[in-house]
């Protein structure tokens, strides 16, 4: 049996390692804890680059006074020590120090199975067609980012644990919902996120619901491919996954919206 024969149900991926960590990142957060929280970033972001969708909100807490500027010296100083047992085992700081840039050319489609609304015309555009695409979905991302990031800043620290949640959901579903060249797995630590959301918020469920769902089409889709004699048709499994994740990131939007851009005193009780 070749090895596309083999259904891929594990992988060897350290997803669930780093978001870890973000969610460490939130409960230190929550508990008006700045420079444990960073470090939790810190480390996250050492493990896996996926952890940069974060950054914008990392941002907005250091802007809001909600985190010391001199928090950002742990980013920096915990990646440092993290690489440095590969650097002593004889990898060169070059590749250590640029490892994260160098995974950029590794994918070309607009979309790698990721949930996304790329998923819907990717097959549509040519070569050429997707380079300028790509562009433009780098600019589209980086608005988007800018507006998310200034119009929230009229609401002051501390933040209650709903406000940390959905605007954790945000950034981390913002981000691969946007750029190109995502995969499936990108949407991991934002289905995490808006679970806990729906946890505290029961009323809405459906949005944590609508990222499972999204995610697991998109996995399928994946897993189908590599699996020859896959009994179900699942070409168009991660296309559905990205209208149910398009949904939820707009009731996403409309929870954030309502809870920290409106700036109200405060948030309103679970449920």
């Amino acid at each position: 049996m070749g090895q596309r024969d083999k259904p891929r149900a594990l992988w060897g991926q350290c997803d669930i390692i780093f978001t870890s960590f973000l969610l460490a990142f939130a409960y230190y957060l929550i508990r008006n804890c700045p420079f444990q929280a960073m470090l939790m970033y810190a480390i996250a972001l050492s493990l896996k680059v996926q952890a940069v969708f974060l950054t914008p909100f990392v941002v907005y807490l250091l802007l809001s006074g909600a985190m010391p500027l001199s928090a950002i010296i742990l980013p920096p100083l915990i990646y440092g020590l993290l690489i440095l047992p590969a650097a002593l085992a004889g990898r060169s700081w070059f590749s250590l120090l640029t490892v994260y840039a160098g995974q950029t050319g590794f994918m070309h489609s607009l979309s790698a199975h990721a949930p996304n609304i790329y998923m819907f015309f990717q097959g549509f555009l040519s070569q050429s067609e997707r380079s300028i695409a790509t562009y433009v979905a780098l600019a589209v991302a980086a608005l988007a980012s800018l507006v998310a990031l200034l119009t929230p800043l009229r609401r002051a620290p501390p933040f209650p644990p709903l406000l940390v949640l959905i605007a954790m959901t945000l950034w981390l579903g913002l981000k691969p919902s946007l750029l190109p060249r995502m995969h499936d797995r990108y949407f991991f630590p934002a289905d995490m996120m808006a679970f806990l959301f729906a946890c505290l918020v029961p009323r809405a469920w459906w949005v944590a619901l609508l990222f499972q769902v999204g995610s697991a089409l998109a996995y399928a889709q994946y897993l189908a491919s590599s699996w020859r004699d896959c009994p179900i048709d699942l070409t168009y499994s991660a296309q559905f996954g990205a209208a149910a994740m398009v949904v939820a990131m707009i009731g996403v939007v409309f929870y954030y919206r309502l809870w920290i851009v409106s700036g109200a005193s405060k948030s309103p009780e679970p449920g």
